[in-house]
C-alpha cells in the first residue's frame, strides 16, 4: 500500500511537471503580459496621483474662494449698515433743509414786512416833515387860533 501511495505521488508529480513544462513556452508571454499590466497600473496610479494633486489644488482654491466670499459678505453687510446710516442722515438732512426752507420763507416774509414798514416810515417822515414845514410856515396863524381856543376855554371855566 505504501508503494501505491508512492506511485500515486510520483504520478501526480509527473503530471505537475508536464503541466509546468507545457507552460514554459508561455512564460515569456505571461511575463510580458504581467509587465504590461503592471506598467499600465503604474501609469493609472500616476494619473490618479496627478488628478488627486489637481483636486487638492482645486480644493485649496475653493477654500480660498470661500474665505474671500465670506470676507466679501462681511463687507457687504458693513456697506449695507453704512447705507442705512447714510439713508438716515439723508432723511435728517432733508428734514433740516425743509425746516431751513420754512425759516427762510419766514425771514423773507419778515424782510418784506420790514421793507413795507420802512416804506411807511419814509412816507410818515415825509408827511411829518411836510406838516412841520406847514406848521412852521403858518405858526402865527396857529398861535392865534390856539390863543382864541384857550381864551374861550378860560371864559367857559371862569364865569
Amino acid at each position: 500500500q505504501a508503494d501505491i501511495h508512492r506511485l500515486e505521488r510520483e504520478k501526480e508529480a509527473e503530471k505537475k511537471k508536464r503541466i509546468a513544462m507545457a507552460f514554459i513556452p508561455f512564460y515569456g508571454i505571461i511575463s510580458t503580459l504581467i509587465n504590461a499590466i503592471t506598467d499600465s497600473l503604474n501609469k493609472k496610479y500616476s494619473e490618479i496621483g496627478s488628478k488627486q494633486n489637481e483636486c487638492n489644488g482645486k480644493r485649496q482654491q475653493l477654500s480660498t474662494l470661500k474665505q474671500k466670499l465670506a470676507s466679501m459678505k462681511d463687507k457687504l453687510e458693513e456697506l449695507d449698515r453704512e447705507e442705512t446710516a447714510l439713508d438716515s442722515d439723508i432723511g435728517r438732512t432733508s428734514r433740516n433743509i425743509n425746516e431751513t426752507g420754512k425759516t427762510m420763507t419766514k425771514l423773507t416774509d419778515t424782510s418784506l414786512m420790514m421793507k413795507q414798514v420802512d416804506t411807511e416810515n419814509i412816507f410818515i417822515n415825509k408827511s411829518l416833515d411836510s406838516i412841520e414845514r406847514y406848521v412852521t410856515k403858518n405858526s402865527s396863524f396857529f398861535k392865534r387860533k390856539f390863543d382864541a381856543i384857550f381864551e374861550k376855554a378860560m371864559q367857559a371855566i371862569a364865569p
